[in-house]
């Protein structure tokens, strides 16, 4: 069964987009910039719109998967669950994160290819998790450490359902919408990365140094360093992105000028 995951997994993530694309290109879209109607809409335009459509479903995929995984190997209350055993949502989870960010790369060139520093960001964010991801398919280990780490994607479901909204309807008919899930998201990022984030990494700290013999001894150099470099850098580009966030927030409420 694990063999055949990474090959449904880039399947279904194929097919997802590729409806998509098929169903964006029937309607009417609105730019994400200027907020007005698309007659024409350019190609980048086009697949950001199928982008922002496809990656809610699947970000919510990704959320339950890694939610449900993680809750089971902590729910063990055991070392052995944190670092040598796995669950199927996690494996689904792992198969599914990996394939997307590879195959949503050329995405990424062309819907970010104006913003060299958004592409640069989300170009490094990719590689590093799906590489990270990649190898602990391949080790069988800590798994529930990848899943905790995957659980940040519950913010990108309100998130993406923000953009979804824009990219199909007008500023006046998404008001209520627009409000909830911007808030719904700011507060999401809150537990789901700025708090999320700092535990992964004390557990992983009180883990190694209680019980190294079975823990920081039985790894590679790259589990001991590269995932916690991994996690502490999602910490860093989650706070950043959650500065300009708190600003339009504070912004939309009238509470910033």
């Amino acid at each position: 069964m694990e063999g055949q995951m990474l090959p449904a997994s880039a399947l279904l993530t194929i097919l997802g987009f590729c409806f998509s694309l098929a169903i964006t290109r029937k309607m009417q879209l609105y730019s994400l910039k200027t907020r007005q109607a698309l007659e024409k809409p350019s190609l980048a335009e086009w697949v950001d719109a199928a982008d922002c459509v496809v990656t809610t479903a699947f970000m919510l995929v990704l959320a339950v998967l890694c939610v449900v995984g993680t809750h089971n190997l902590w729910s063990l209350h055991s070392l052995e669950g944190r670092w040598e055993m796995s669950d199927p949502s996690i494996e689904w989870f792992l198969s599914l994160y990996v394939t997307r960010m590879a195959l949503h790369l050329p995405i990424l060139f062309i819907t970010t290819q104006d913003n060299k520093g958004m592409l640069a960001m989300m170009t490094t964010h990719h590689v590093l998790s799906a590489a990270c991801f990649g190898y602990g398919l391949t080790t069988g280990r800590m798994h529930f450490w990848g899943a905790l780490a995957g659980c940040c994607e519950v913010t990108s479901v309100p998130l993406n359902l923000l953009f979804a909204l824009q990219a199909l309807a007008p500023d006046d008919a998404i008001k209520t919408s627009t409000a909830l899930t911007g808030l719904l998201t700011w507060l999401s990022f809150i537990v789901f990365r700025l708090m999320l984030f700092p535990f992964w990494l004390w557990q992983f700290w009180v883990d190694i140094t209680h019980y190294p013999e079975k823990t920081w001894e039985q790894v590679t150099v790259v589990e001991r360093y590269v995932y916690p470099a991994v996690a502490l850098l999602l910490l860093a580009l989650s706070t950043t992105w959650f500065i300009p966030m708190t600003t339009k927030l504070l912004e939309a409420v009238g509470l910033k000028g």
